[in-house]
């Protein structure tokens, strides 16, 4: 006895889908360690998340921008989440090597720059944390005025 199915195959995901689904993974991910970085980091990974959103709705961008903006939109968040990884295996006296390489890639590739919304929070985040992607010298803002 043989079993047909008589519904048609799957359709396959699409690329701008896949980026999409993984950028979600890594900015869930990156949300437990938060708490490590500053008020900028939150409204980023909040901002990525919105911008990842909507990027795969969009009706007016052609596939092939919808595709550069999901993947573009997918390695700014490894780099927030790789360098909420370094804060947090600072702050516990872990190992960061690995982390730094990939920060020191991902910051040469230019995946570095903030959101809109990022940005604006930065000038007023009274605790904002950098680090300078060549030394990995952490610089958290005086939280005193």
């Amino acid at each position: 006895m043989t079993i047909s199915w008589n519904s048609p195959k799957r359709p396959k995901r699409d690329e701008v889908t896949k980026w999409h689904d993984s950028t979600n993974v890594i900015l869930d991910y990156c949300q437990a360690y938060l708490q490590y970085g500053s008020a900028t980091d939150y409204v980023q990974c909040s901002s990525l998340k919105d911008l990842n959103d909507a990027l795969l709705a969009s009706t007016h961008l052609t596939y092939d921008e919808r595709l550069a903006g999901a993947q573009t939109c997918n390695y700014q968040a490894q780099y927030l989440n790789t360098k909420m990884q370094i804060l947090f295996n600072r702050e516990n006296r872990s190992d960061y090597k690995a982390w730094a390489r990939r920060y020191a890639v991902l910051h040469e590739k230019g995946y570095g720059a903030r959101t809109v919304a990022a940005d604006e929070t930065a000038s007023t985040d009274p605790h904002l944390v950098t680090i300078d992607p060549r030394t990995f010298v952490v610089s958290r803002t005086p939280s005193f005025r």
